[in-house]
This record gives C-alpha cells, sequence and structure tokens, in this order.
C-alpha cells in the first residue's frame, strides 16, 4: 500500500477543487473478508457543473466511521472544498484519514481508513 501522505499529495494533484458538483454519494457496507468486520465504504461521484458532463472526479473511501452527511438548504448540493488529511494523533477520529468539507457549509465528513481517488 502507498504512503498516506504519497496518496494525499496524488488526490490534491488532481485538482479537486475543480469538481465540486456532487453527482452522486453511495454508501455501502459488507463484512471485510480480512478481518471479518463489518465494514463501511462511501463513493463520491463529482462534476465539474450541475449538467454532469465531461470528466468526473470519483472517489472511494473504505472503513468509514463517524459518518455526517447534511443536506443544505438550496437544491444543488456542492463540495468546492473536499479535503482529506492525516487525523491529528490526540483527536478523536477512529481511522487515519480524515475527510471533510472545508466549506462553512460542512456538507460532509468522516473518518477512514483508505481511499483510492481517480479521473474518469
Amino acid at each position: 500500500m502507498r504512503d498516506l501522505d504519497t496518496k494525499i499529495a496524488d488526490y490534491h494533484a488532481l485538482r479537486p477543487s475543480q469538481f465540486g458538483v456532487v453527482k452522486s454519494i453511495t454508501l455501502t457496507q459488507a463484512i471485510d473478508p480480512a478481518s471479518g468486520e463489518m465494514q463501511q465504504q462511501v463513493s463520491l461521484v463529482l462534476a465539474t457543473d450541475e449538467g454532469y458532463e465531461g470528466t468526473m472526479l470519483h472517489l472511494e473511501l473504505y472503513g468509514v466511521r463517524q459518518l455526517k452527511l447534511l443536506q443544505p438548504t438550496w437544491s444543488l448540493v456542492i463540495l468546492p472544498n473536499l479535503e482529506i488529511a492525516k487525523a491529528p494523533p490526540m483527536g478523536h477520529h477512529e481511522g487515519p484519514l480524515i475527510v471533510f468539507d472545508a466549506e462553512q457549509d460542512q456538507v460532509i465528513s468522516c473518518s477512514c481508513r483508505d481511499f483510492l481517488a481517480a479521473k474518469g
């Protein structure tokens, strides 16, 4: 597995701020074959605009814990500044990574064990 710092740097290299419009958010749960425990996964597909045309940013968050999802008061759900960072060592997070909407609306936040990010 690649180092978390490298994965986070690669995520930022994808320029995620270009993909602020949420096309879909999916929560999946299944038993992890390695641990035998129930694990949650969140999949996000983000677009550059509400027409959902062109390249999308696909995010898969693995081992999700403490998921908070708030629907904004307006009809278009946007995440213009979705951050993925290492959790602080003395924090109250259940995973090594934190994912959060750095805008004041805080549409989504969680901790997770690992993630994949790709344009497509």
